[in-house]
């Protein structure tokens, strides 16, 4: 990432913009949101998804590619206004969105370790849903939640370097959570 894109996520974040986040080369979904968090390595989107805020992607910022501001017509700002989007945006409670640790370890401690995680594992893409068991510096142990509802019985290892993007916070995971089996 260039210091331009940076700067507009940074400016983004102080006026409450809506930005598109594109990560070219690599086959995963683009995210849209208000910047609520930019750190050394990440940035952190209060996503939108049609004019509603729902949850927090996290997203390295070496992989962004691309910016594009989806609020930039008055149009949109009104409707932005109207449904207060604007109004809504917050940042999450975490100590700190610095790098991967210790955005991990906030997940942990203000939304029950709830996550869903998107990462290259050998050169392919991966996705994994559940609670986190353990985080190091190195490390993510996760509690995996299968597609039937079922926690895995052993942890997933994954090494922090893998992560590409980090989901917390939505009602997706939220709906998972309550119907998730509890073993």
């Amino acid at each position: 990432m260039n210091q331009e894109m940076l700067s507009r996520l940074k400016k983004a974040r102080e006026k409450h913009s809506i930005m598109a986040v594109y990560r070219d080369g690599l086959e995963v979904e683009d995210y849209s949101g208000i910047p609520v968090a930019v750190g050394r390595q990440l940035v952190i989107l209060h996503r939108n998804r049609d004019f509603l805020l729902d949850g927090y992607a996290a997203l390295r910022l070496e992989d962004i590619t691309e910016l594009e501001q989806m609020d930039d017509n008055d149009f949109i700002r009104k409707v932005c206004v109207g449904e207060k989007l604007y109004d809504k945006a917050s940042a999450p409670r975490l100590t700190s969105a610095e790098d991967w640790f210790q955005l991990l370890g906030g997940i942990k401690g203000s939304f029950g370790g709830w996550l869903a995680v998107e990462c290259v594992s050998e050169g392919e893409l991966c996705f994994y849903l559940g609670t986190i068991s353990r985080v190091d510096v190195n490390f993510l142990q996760l509690r995996q939640v299968d597609a039937d509802g079922f926690r895995h019985e052993e942890d997933t290892t994954v090494p922090l370097q893998d992560l590409l993007m980090v989901t917390f916070g939505d009602r997706y995971l939220e709906i998972y959570k309550k119907y998730t089996n509890k073993k």
